[in-house]
């Protein structure tokens, strides 16, 4: 009889841990089918963005990537920096929609270059949202005076190389920023350009803005392949 029920509970065990097994097996299985990596991009932009939140919205649309244009205020039209031909956008979604609970939605997000700089340095909700992306391990990029917003934000940049210009230099030391003397840096989470031609050069289409999506694109495909 002890023989017997000690067989009993040998199966009992074995079946309960069978199916214990199962349920674990089937639970990572699940999790697995869950866990998506998200194509959509945030591109944040302010009255006076600079002409290359064309250029990366192009770029990246053409990588296959979902571009969200984020707006500043209450007014979801901006305009286009007057350096240019004046172009007015409407934004996606406002700034103060995105939170803890939802910026696992996104892959990364992108400050163009810009005299839109100027207001974002001093905003709140901007600062908020680049911590969060980089709690959140989101891919953050910027270009040119987009660096200066990065910089501007408390201890973000804190040992990360970042492409620098004459321009950014002071700014990106004083926070705290690696500089680096290059078109493009690609550093952990951040992928960043120095600048493009200026008012008197080659203005947005000198920013290696097509470099920037290709560093981008190589994580992304990366990811996926982790997966």
């Amino acid at each position: 009889m002890k023989k017997l029920i000690l067989c009993l509970m040998l199966l009992v065990m074995t079946s309960c841990g069978q199916q214990q097994s199962e349920t674990n097996n089937n639970a990572l299985l699940e999790t697995e089918k869950t866990v998506t990596i998200s194509n959509k991009f945030l591109i944040v932009i302010g009255n006076e963005f600079g002409n290359t939140y064309f250029d990366m919205k192009e770029a990246l649309t053409e990588q296959g990537f979902e571009v969200v244009t984020v707006f500043l205020g209450e007014n979801p039209v901006m305009s286009s920096c007057p350096n240019h031909e004046e172009i007015l956008v409407t934004g996606d979604r406002s700034i103060s929609d995105l939170n803890d609970s939802n910026i696992e939605d996104y892959f990364g997000v992108f400050i163009p270059a810009g005299k839109h700089h100027r207001s974002m340095i001093y905003s709140t909700k901007v600062h908020q949202l680049l911590t969060l992306a980089n709690e959140h391990q989101l891919i953050i990029s910027s270009v040119c005076a987009g660096n200066l917003v990065l910089a501007s934000t408390e201890d973000l940049i804190d040992d990360v190389e970042i492409a620098t210009s004459m321009t950014t230099r002071d700014a990106i030391k004083e926070s705290g920023g690696v500089c680096k003397y290059q078109e493009v840096v690609t550093f952990n989470n951040f992928v960043t350009g120095s600048e493009g031609g200026g008012k008197t050069g080659d203005g947005h289409a000198g920013a290696p803005i097509q470099e920037m999506v290709d560093a981008i694109k190589e994580i992304y495909d990366q990811t996926l392949s982790l997966q």
